[in-house]
């Protein structure tokens, strides 16, 4: 094995126990934050759940159930497969990731859009007359040619009208690039 293959496995194995000890990257500079800014600033209205919508709710408990190719839509022909963006190593972090305890509320000190309301507890389902977004906890990994990459779920609702959406990004020089979306629930 040569000594830049070990060196990579290293970094991985670090990384893969950082996760699995609890190591959350916090802070308006992580990649989480970058991302969850980059869909904040993208809301035309400006009510966001603080709460960060559980994976869990739709079944992405895996790599495997996260995978939209392995998963019949039945709003779509679901043509996007994951393995086509991730290794077995990423995929493997992935899953560690999702299987991780993850931060459960927006620190509203990170985000750059400063006007964000957020709805009083007691309030959850809708907001009057204004539009409510939740957005799922980023899953953030590199891909292929090292690029990196945000995985997220994000809901909005107009009152009792709505529709959840799984969308993935890749990070392109500075910004966020939406790669794929798909409709996942609509009430």
């Amino acid at each position: 094995m040569t000594m830049t293959k070990q060196k990579e496995l290293l970094v991985n194995f670090l990384f893969i126990g950082l996760i699995v000890c609890g190591f959350q990257l916090k802070g308006k500079n992580s990649p989480e934050y970058d991302l969850i800014n980059h869909i904040v600033c993208s809301l035309d209205e400006n009510s966001l759940r603080r709460e960060f919508m559980g994976l869990e709710l739709y079944k992405y408990n895996s790599y495997k159930s996260l995978n939209p190719k392995n998963r019949i839509s039945a709003f779509k022909k679901v043509n996007f497969d994951l393995d086509s963006i991730f290794n077995e190593l990423q995929r493997e972090q992935i899953e560690v990731t999702l299987s991780s305890k993850k931060s459960s509320e927006i620190e509203k000190k990170y985000l750059s859009r400063k006007n964000v309301l957020f709805p009083q507890n007691g309030k959850k389902d809708y907001v009057l007359k204004k539009k409510l977004y939740t957005i799922s906890y980023p899953i953030i990994s590199k891909g292929l040619n090292d690029h990196l990459y945000g995985i997220v779920i994000k809901s909005e609702v107009f009152e009792f009208d709505g529709f959840t959406n799984l969308k993935i990004y890749r990070k392109d020089s500075d910004t966020w690039k939406l790669i794929y979306e798909e409709l996942i629930g609509m009430s």
